[in-house]
């Protein structure tokens, strides 16, 4: 609560700027707390090794780690052509691709609630354009509206290498 101050300048009264602050932070209540929610993606590989022209599928996940808000608006997108998605209960999910080796599979829901996870499945052929050429991969990442205090967890990677004597030695 502000004291009222005794020095009046033109009817108001002055009041230094670290206690009007200290005053508006008291008259916050915790619950009017700013909503937060820690998105997590992973990403895997159907195969470790692949010879050229395999088929292999990209699982990208995404995960609300929060315990208490969901994480609104959340849109994940992955590379390559869009294969399925699952989804927690509850959970209301769209996805849509291009086609081709350059496709990128983005999908959107306007909520993942605490705990709930988005599973998309992209599948690209494998085409390796030289000897030398030993691993290629897929990269997955996830944004939200929602404040999220952790960024590092939001892209992840996966790697599948080149099945020859050359890159296995």
């Amino acid at each position: 609560m502000l004291r009222r101050s005794r020095v009046l300048r033109n009817g108001f009264a002055v009041v230094s700027a670290s206690a009007l602050t200290a005053s508006l932070i008291a008259a916050v209540p915790a619950s009017a707390a700013s909503p937060s929610a820690d998105i997590q993606v992973t990403d895997s590989a159907s195969t470790l090794f692949a010879s050229n022209g395999q088929l292999v599928t990209y699982t990208a996940t995404v995960t609300n780690l929060s315990k208490t808000d969901p994480a609104q608006n959340v849109v994940m997108k992955t590379g390559g052509p869009f294969a399925g998605v699952k989804a927690s209960p509850g959970v209301s999910v769209s996805c849509a691709s291009g086609s081709g080796f350059t496709a990128i599979t983005t999908c959107t829901t306007p909520s993942l609630t605490p705990g709930a996870v988005v599973t998309a499945w992209v599948r690209r052929q494998v085409l390796w354009l030289g000897l030398n050429q030993c691993a290629q991969g897929d990269e997955a990442w996830a944004t939200s509206d929602t404040f999220d205090p952790n960024l590092n967890n939001n892209t992840a990677y996966a790697t599948v290498r080149h099945n020859t004597t050359y890159c296995n030695r």
